[in-house]
């Protein structure tokens, strides 16, 4: 088995398209020092979510980290 990671993140903000895309710049940013400690980029995933939860009435966590077997 090979393990994996996801990167979950949400941000708040006025307008859902910059939500999603500083949610994937966030994401992109730690997928970028995970990998730099020496875990292959391949093994990361990224979930940008934008304010999709916020806008739900939930109050996620801004980074959640998953890690699966695959």
């Amino acid at each position: 088995a090979r393990c994996q990671i996801e990167l979950i993140v949400h941000t708040n903000g006025v307008d859902d398209k910059a939500a999603y895309a500083l949610s994937l710049q966030r994401a992109t940013a730690i997928r970028n020092y995970i990998a730099s400690c020496g875990i292959t980029v391949g093994r990361i995933h990224l979930s940008a979510y934008g304010k999709v939860a916020y806008n739900q009435g939930q109050s996620p966590h801004p980074v959640s980290v998953r890690f699966f077997l695959t």
